[in-house]
């Protein structure tokens, strides 16, 4: 089994990947440094050395930010990591997709944001390979992946890509008889980004 190393904080880049952990709960983060501080981390966290370091950063981190964000709090200098190799890295981050599926639903936006992060850190060579590997439900994937064979990706630019993801939303919903989203960059700015007004119809 591998044992953790002791990494230090200013290293470790906690958005090297899209995640839905950019706002937390103060009260539930107050509990973790009161627990930390006094008991220790007892869940070491997990990173990956950067491909393209990017100075101060070495390492991204794959899950524990929380963790991370509680001793950073606290003034540690260092904390207990587990180092993921190429070969363990999909695992790590297969893992880390389930559990925040479970813990909150995350938007098709985060998705695709997060498929084409671990493709241009090279954890995946395509798309297609990302999604087989993160998202294991069998009949989705293959759903999946025959929607992006019949129309691939488009990411010359963020609202290219937020089109298609919408697009692709949309054939979902329709497959499944439900309401259909519309599509046009202000929408997808407010459902997808800035969040949606309550009296914002139709979104």
């Amino acid at each position: 089994m591998q044992a953790p190393t002791e990494i230090p904080l200013s290293e470790i880049d906690a958005d090297a990947l899209p995640r839905d952990r950019s706002v937390t709960d103060p009260a539930l983060m107050a509990e973790l440094e009161q627990s930390v501080a006094m008991m220790g981390l007892r869940q070491p966290i997990e990173v990956w050395h950067l491909h393209s370091p990017r100075p101060p950063f070495r390492y991204g981190l794959i899950s524990g930010f929380r963790r991370l964000a509680a001793c950073r709090a606290l003034g540690h200098s260092t904390i207990p990591a587990f180092l993921r190799t190429p070969s363990s890295i999909p695992e790590a981050m297969a893992d880390m997709v389930a559990e925040n599926e479970v813990r909150s639903q995350i938007t098709p936006w985060e998705k695709g944001r997060f498929i084409l992060a671990t493709v241009d850190e090279g954890h995946f060579e395509t798309p297609d390979a990302a999604v087989a590997a993160l998202y294991p439900c069998a009949h989705c994937r293959a759903h999946f992946q025959a929607a992006v064979e019949q129309a691939p990706p488009r990411v010359g630019s963020g609202d290219e890509f937020g089109l298609w993801l919408c697009e692709q939303h949309n054939a979902v919903n329709a497959w499944l008889d439900k309401p259909q989203f519309p599509c046009s960059p202000e929408a997808l700015q407010l459902r997808w980004r800035t969040g949606c007004p309550q009296e914002t119809p139709g979104l």
